[in-house]
């Protein structure tokens, strides 16, 4: 899987850049960060643990169900 993560106020890589990028990504998901720019692990941590903390979770959650030999 692809996470698309992009903060809101981004001009460096706009949520509209980041659309387009995953429509020619098949399964690719987007999330578009309120209150965040390009840098938002240095804008503001908390708000940032709010978005990442979900994707690691699936991203850990995929890894155990493959080692366990369960197919996604």
């Amino acid at each position: 899987p692809l996470y698309l993560l992009t903060g809101e106020y981004d001009f460096s890589c706009t949520p509209e850049d980041t659309q387009r990028t995953a429509a020619a990504i098949g399964g690719a998901s987007v999330t578009i960060m309120e209150q965040l720019g390009h840098f938002p692990m240095s804008e503001n941590p908390e708000q940032f643990r709010r978005y990442i903390s979900p994707v690691l979770g699936e991203i850990l959650k995929q890894s155990t169900q493959t080692r366990q030999g369960v197919h996604v």
